[in-house]
């Protein structure tokens, strides 16, 4: 268990370790889907599951498909030349047809990555996760560490000291945590249920969709890896420009990090307009992990700094860089962590 306010951060590194792609490995893959061309009216590239989605928006709204289509080879020309499709859709705001295009191809994506990940079991075969097949991931480790002084009657606290930010799409840390609770805390009646009313994670640009386990009222649960492509999912994701809508999970984003005493970056890039949204005023923050593999010596110093000032603390808050994996981390500082 984590014994002082610890908010852990995550980027594309961190899914990484699970086998889903980073940033930049998903550019490709977005440009492929949408990619948008026909001979004689009949689509002969681009995703066809996501022009089916788009063309029955268009039939029940009235809308000209051709906005979609062109928003679709702005993406695919333009992308290559950007950070990330978050970049490239932030830049393009305010067109309606990249957009939407690019929210489903993101959709469809990261839905198809969970599916070919370390992580993902059939629940209708009656599966069950192999977590001995996930190899070095950071989940392990951290499992250890959060389970670690915690008795089968107080899995209600397992999650007390604990926040997740994540900007990413996916839900690997839900997922895997759902069958590691319920593996070890086995006796219990009901103790993923039960851990799982302290857990907090929030979404600054949104997620493809609540887990079944962790439905929300209102709102259509979607499964690990389920490739169901809807309009109103694809609005569940969030640009840069957008994530400001959403003030109350701003707000709490901000609340989570002046509380913290431990602040944790995982696989996180560090790009400046995340490091703006993180920021609000004076934290309690007291140590700082973070990766950063294939970090340049001159860039991390850049990072420092960037660190230093989203801290504001009124102690030098010791930061410890890893050149390293998310699972070197939490191997190499498990105790530090800890404590």
């Amino acid at each position: 268990m984590f014994k002082s306010k610890t908010t852990i951060v995550l980027g594309a590194g961190a899914s990484a370790e699970a086998n889903l792609p980073t940033g930049g490995q998903l550019i490709p893959i977005i440009r492929s889907l949408v990619s948008f061309r026909f001979e004689f009216g009949r689509l002969i590239g681009g995703d066809g599951h996501i022009w089916e989605t788009i063309n029955r928006h268009c039939r029940e709204n009235g809308i000209d498909p051709n906005i979609y289509a062109r928003g679709g080879n702005f993406i695919h020309e333009g992308l290559l030349f950007a950070n990330s499709i978050d970049d490239f859709m932030d830049s393009h705001h305010s067109n309606e047809g990249v957009q939407l295009v690019g929210k489903l191809a993101i959709l469809k994506s990261i839905l198809e990555a969970e599916r070919r990940s370390k992580l993902y079991f059939d629940p209708h075969q009656r599966q069950k996760p192999n977590l001995d097949s996930i190899g070095e991931n950071w989940l392990l480790p951290f499992m250890r560490v959060l389970r670690q002084g915690v008795a089968i009657e107080d899995v209600s606290r397992l999650f007390d000291n604990i926040t997740f930010v994540s900007f990413n799409y996916d839900r690997c840390l839900e997922h895997f945590l759902h069958y590691a609770i319920a593996a070890f805390f086995k006796g219990h009646q009901s103790p993923v249920d039960v851990a799982f009313e302290g857990f907090k994670i929030l979404y600054p640009y949104g997620s493809v969709g609540p887990l079944p386990e962790r439905r929300k009222p209102n709102v259509r649960s979607v499964e690990f890896g389920s490739v169901d492509l809807t309009i109103e999912r694809a609005h569940g994701i969030r640009t840069y420009a957008e994530q400001f809508d959403s003030s109350s999970e701003i707000d709490a984003i901000h609340k989570a990090i002046e509380e913290t005493e431990t602040l944790i970056f995982l696989g996180f890039a560090f790009h400046e307009p995340n490091m703006r949204l993180l920021t609000k005023g004076k934290t309690k923050i007291r140590n700082v992990f973070a990766t950063v593999q294939g970090v340049s010596s001159p860039d991390i110093t850049v990072i420092e700094r960037q660190v230093r000032n989203l801290c504001q603390s009124s102690v030098l808050t010791p930061i410890n860089f890893l050149n390293g994996s998310c699972f070197s981390l939490f191997s190499e500082y498990q105790r530090s962590i800890a404590a």
